[in-house]
């Protein structure tokens, strides 16, 4: 980037994920995604006179998880309040949300890149709110419609402190959130369905006199459903800002829009402040007491999270940082892995197979491993066959693929074809005296210093056995037998 130097970016975000229960959060309606538009309400969540809301006790215990996941502070004592704005999806004209005494404050989620380098985002809340429905332009018809079913969805919004310093690396921390709240389980955070949304805050800042701040006013770029889009959106701020900067022109402080086609963002309003929101107690639901025992409990169901997995990995399996970040940023590959090195599978052989072979195929079919056939266990018996040097690397891969489409045992498969790989001496050996026999040129060849012939034998040794020759073995046999030949002539 161009301009001042001396200026940096300063980003935080608030993340609002959708918490992964049934029903709404203050009444009975179905929380499902993809519902037929409109179909998913009741008066309660389409704010009608006369309807009272009753607190989703199992948001309430998601909402604790996911606190307790990111290493807030629960409080001991919170109520829900109004949050008043007036927009068409929005049907009571106020949001049920948090403010003045959320659920939880405190935190933070450390990041660690491929070098183990840590940068530290403080976490400044968490609090409980509902979702408001969904708007649907329509440039054809001019016309807006509006579906409700999201109304009432139960949400978490964690919201940080400034302390993200490039696009980068706030997508980074996006990535670790998303890997950690699905392990604690309190979320599926499908990004296509809408359940993790991002407001981005963002400004330029560099160091004033007296060890303060100066710098542009503060963007918000709201509802990015995307990493991509956070990333895109906030490179494309930095470079509005550090134009400003350099052009001398005002910025001022507002929301704006991510437009994805076009790459740009475009101011939608003035910034509002909590004042502008007119928060009061919502006066028809209580303030709620946590009992310290079940916030304790409601911690301990939260499992090992993906930073200390990672670090396990590599102490305990020797692993790199990349087959280790790999391996973690899918709970389910983890699991996978770890149940196949209990069964046996070296963990080096079994993470490159993982990462390669089962990742792979997962990604052509759109399966995922709740679909696959192979088990753990059978992985382990497969790897287990090319360390024995029973079959070869090329033999596994086929191997495999019959399992995968039939769930074919591979030990059963490899007995049953014949596929184990001739490691015998004596029999190769022999196969090597005809193949020197029926190839004197390529013998006198590699006795002269050309090393290229001794492959063209070893393909001649792999042809007459079909591939099951160990081809490690047959060079050192073919090695010795033409060294051997050429100390008699």
């Amino acid at each position: 980037m161009t301009g001042s130097p001396e200026y940096r970016p300063m980003i935080g975000l608030e993340i609002h994920v959708a918490l992964a229960t049934r029903s709404k959060m203050f009444c009975g309606c179905s929380a499902e995604f993809g519902a037929p538009p409109n179909t998913n309400v009741c008066p309660v969540c389409l704010g009608l006179p006369g309807s009272l809301p009753a607190i989703n006790a199992r948001a309430l215990e998601l909402g604790i998880m996911c606190a307790r996941a990111v290493g807030g502070q629960v409080q001991a004592r919170m109520h829900f309040e109004r949050k008043n704005y007036h927009y068409p999806d929005l049907p009571k004209g106020y949001q049920i949300s948090q403010y003045a005494v959320p659920l939880a404050i405190g935190g933070e989620v450390v990041l660690d890149d491929v070098e183990d380098a840590e940068r530290r985002v403080r976490i400044r809340r968490v609090h409980l709110e509902e979702d408001a429905g969904k708007s649907t332009h329509s440039a054809e018809t001019g016309h807006t419609l509006l579906d409700f079913n999201r109304c009432g969805v139960p949400l978490a919004e964690i919201v940080t402190e400034p302390d993200m310093r490039s696009p980068g690396e706030a997508r980074a921390f996006l990535e670790e959130l998303r890997a950690l709240l699905r392990v604690a389980g309190v979320s599926e955070v499908r990004m296509e369905a809408g359940e993790l949304r991002c407001d981005v805050n963002f400004n330029l800042v560099r160091s004033a006199a007296g060890d303060g701040l100066e710098g542009t006013e503060i963007s918000e770029v709201k509802n990015l459903n995307s990493f991509r889009s956070v990333q895109r959106a906030l490179e494309y701020e930095v470079s509005r800002h550090r134009e400003a900067i350099r052009g001398g022109e005002p910025l001022v402080h507002e929301t704006r829009h991510w437009d994805e086609e076009r790459g740009i963002t475009y101011a939608a309003r003035s910034k509002e402040e909590a004042h502008d929101y007119r928060y009061f107690p919502e006066p028809d639901l209580p303030p709620i007491s946590v009992d310290p025992d079940l916030a304790q409990y409601l911690a301990a169901q939260v499992p090992e999270l993906p930073r200390a997995r990672r670090r396990r990995f590599r102490n305990e399996f020797d692993l790199g940082s990349y087959d280790a970040r790999a391996l973690v940023s899918e709970a389910e590959l983890a699991d996978f892995f770890e149940e196949a090195v209990a069964e046996g599978a070296d963990p080096k052989d079994a993470a490159n197979w993982i990462l390669g072979e089962v990742r792979g195929h997962l990604n052509a079919t759109g399966d995922s491993l709740a679909d696959l056939p192979v088990t753990p266990r059978m992985l382990a018996a497969l790897l287990s066959l090319v360390a024995a040097g029973e079959i070869s690397g090329t033999m596994a891969k086929d191997v495999w693929s019959e399992a995968v489409e039939t769930g074919r045992d591979p030990v059963s498969s490899v007995e049953e074809s014949g596929l184990r790989q001739i490691s015998d001496e004596e029999t190769l050996d022999a196969l090597v005296e005809e193949v020197i026999e029926e190839n004197p040129d390529a013998a006198e060849e590699f006795t002269a210093g050309k090393e290229k012939a001794l492959g063209f034998l070893v393909g001649q040794v792999m042809k007459k056995t079909r591939g099951q020759a160990n081809p490690q073995l047959a060079n050192e046999r073919l090695r010795k037998a033409l060294r051997n030949g050429s100390d008699h002539r």
